[in-house]
């Protein structure tokens, strides 16, 4: 099971309570993060590159264009998953 804790942040976000989206796999965790940043109107600027767990361990970071990466996004080695 691959879990994401969502949440917004930022001066200017919505007042969103954080969620945690369940999936059995990474391509419908993905598509459960757009479709909650779609119905929140989030952009990147609220995003914060949440850890993407397998297992409960840590599997990842999600950038905001779900892409899932192995190392957080501001690592210059991070791959992606």
């Amino acid at each position: 099971m691959y879990k994401v804790k969502v949440a917004a942040w930022g001066h200017d976000a919505p007042k969103i309570r954080p969620e945690t989206l369940e999936a059995v796999n990474p391509e419908d965790l993905k598509e459960l993060v757009s479709d909650w940043l779609t119905r929140h109107c989030l952009g990147a600027s609220n995003w914060s590159n949440p850890v993407v767990l397998k297992d409960n361990k840590v599997y990842g970071y999600m950038s905001y264009n779900q892409r899932i990466w192995d190392k957080d996004i501001w690592n210059a080695n991070a791959r992606e998953l």
